[in-house]
């Protein structure tokens, strides 16, 4: 995962660190990705390029049409 201000979580008694930098190109080895909040510092229009399958909570493409975008 990657959010700029958590910098790691705890899941099942296993912590989980967040990536530093976020690798827009390599988003495309992932089946899918999920905003789960919107920050200002993130390239969206990077992420719905490199993306497969993008699951938006927070309705960052609300006003874009795209079929790889499954709003939540």
């Amino acid at each position: 995962f990657h959010d700029p201000f958590i910098k790691k979580i705890s899941l099942k008694n296993k912590q989980i660190k967040s990536l530093k930098k976020i690798s827009y190109k390599n988003l495309k080895n992932y089946d899918g990705v999920v905003i789960a909040t919107d920050h200002d510092e993130l390239d969206y229009n990077k992420i719905l390029k490199y993306s497969n399958l993008i699951f938006d909570t927070r309705g960052v493409y609300q006003n874009t049409i795209n079929k790889k975008i499954i709003f939540c």
